[in-house]
């Protein structure tokens, strides 16, 4: 098939995109329904996590000595902790979940960055760009 055998109007080109977006929304939505949870839950726990400040887990001391204190966390401040432990001394550690894997997530839903592949067809004066989300350009 040569690129002059494609012609698609403007109008059917129209009907075809939005027939193809119902059905992809209505899909979302089916999944969705099936979940327990929608899918700003998810970005709001990776907020928890993303947005999570070590200042918020700790006590300084009068001699300027920061001590580890989670006895007035709130759940959000908690939901960022990965690991908690004693170390061989008996002090308690804690370890934040990656702040920077969160916001790159939150990042790409919000597509503040994105990674893609253009390419561009011109179609009897009807541009087409196709776009291949997850490789670099």
């Amino acid at each position: 098939m040569k690129k002059s055998d494609i012609v698609i109007s403007a109008g059917v080109k129209k009907r075809l995109l939005s027939d193809l977006s119902t059905t992809i929304q209505k899909a979302m939505d089916e999944r969705e329904a099936e979940l327990d949870f929608k899918g700003l839950d998810v970005i709001r726990e990776l907020a928890k996590i993303g947005f999570a400040n070590m200042m918020d887990y700790l006590t300084i001391d009068e001699e300027g000595q920061p001590h580890v204190d989670l006895t007035m966390l709130t759940r959000a401040q908690a939901a960022a902790i990965q690991e908690i432990r004693y170390n061989a001394q008996g002090n308690l550690k804690f370890k934040l979940a990656d702040k920077r894997a969160a916001l790159a997530d939150i990042g790409r839903h919000f597509a503040l960055f994105t990674d893609r592949v253009e390419n561009d067809l011109k179609i009897e004066g009807i541009e087409v760009t196709f776009v291949q989300p997850g490789n670099k350009a």
